[in-house]
């Protein structure tokens, strides 16, 4: 009984720990240029990798993505990073 209710106290505070960073730090993490892709930018940017708790440098084409893109590590780190 006492190990179901730690269990239930670790999810309630990890569901609580996610709800607290800003919802970009879950998109799907930047990708460097895919083969058939047409955007030809190159542009420096930061993505979060939440798996990692850890924030990379990668190659924006310019096209298609999402908000996971920061331009700085600081900036990245500001917003997503858990243990800072």
């Amino acid at each position: 009984m006492k190990l179901m209710l730690l269990l239930g106290v670790i999810l309630a505070l990890s569901v609580v720990a996610l709800g607290l960073k800003d919802p970009i730090c879950g998109q799907e993490p930047g990708k460097q240029g895919e083969v058939g892709q047409t955007c030809f930018a190159h542009f420096r940017k930061y993505t979060y990798y939440p798996h990692m708790d850890k924030c990379q440098l990668f190659i924006y084409g310019g096209c298609d993505g999402n908000d996971n893109k920061f331009l700085t590590m600081e900036e990245c780190e500001a917003t997503c990073k858990e243990n800072k």
